[in-house]
C-alpha cells in the first residue's frame, strides 16, 4: 500500500490526493485567471493605435482613433462620417495599467483636456473624462489596431 505523509488512504487502499488536488486545481485556475486578464506595464506594451465607433444621431458615425506613440506623443481624432475630421494632439503617460492621456487645447485659454483609461490586453476603457466634452457614457472602450506588417497577438 502507498503511503504518503499527510496523506491517509481511504478504504479503497488509495491515499486522499483531496487537499492536493484541490490545491492543484486552485493554483492552476490562478495562473489561468492571470495569463487572461494580464495587463500591460511598459509603454512599449500599451504604444499603439486604438479605434472604436460611436453613433452620432441622424444615422451618422463617429471613429475615434487614439494613437499613443513610444515617445510619450499622442493624437486623438474625432472623424465624423460625412462631415470631416478633428485631431488633437497632446502626451501621455501610464502607470502599469493605467494610462493618462492630456490633450493640448488650441485656444490658449482652455485648460489641458485630461482623459484616464484603464488597459487590459488589446482595449483601453476610459475610467475618467470631462463629462461636459464626452458626456456621461465618455469615451467607452477602444480596441488596439493591429499593425498591417506585424503578426496577431
Amino acid at each position: 500500500m502507498l503511503s504518503q505523509k499527510g496523506s491517509r488512504p481511504d478504504s479503497s487502499g488509495c491515499p486522499d490526493l483531496g487537499p492536493w488536488l484541490s490545491l492543484g486545481i486552485a493554483l492552476l485556475s490562478l495562473v489561468l485567471a492571470a495569463g487572461c486578464a494580464q495587463s500591460p506595464k511598459s509603454r512599449e506594451e500599451i504604444a499603439g493605435v486604438y479605434k472604436q465607433v460611436q453613433p452620432a444621431g441622424a444615422g451618422l458615425e463617429q471613429i475615434y482613433t487614439l494613437e499613443l506613440r513610444n515617445d510619450s506623443s499622442c493624437s486623438l481624432s474625432r472623424e465624423y462620417v460625412k462631415k470631416g475630421k478633428v485631431v488633437e494632439r497632446g502626451t501621455w503617460t501610464n502607470d502599469r495599467s493605467k494610462v493618462v492621456v492630456c490633450l493640448i487645447p488650441k485656444r490658449t485659454n482652455r485648460p489641458p483636456e485630461v482623459v484616464e483609461f484603464k488597459c487590459r490586453g488589446l482595449k483601453l476603457t476610459s475610467t475618467k473624462w470631462d463629462q461636459d466634452i464626452y458626456g456621461q457614457e465618455g469615451l467607452g472602450t477602444f480596441t488596439r489596431e493591429q499593425p498591417t506588417n506585424a503578426p496577431p497577438r
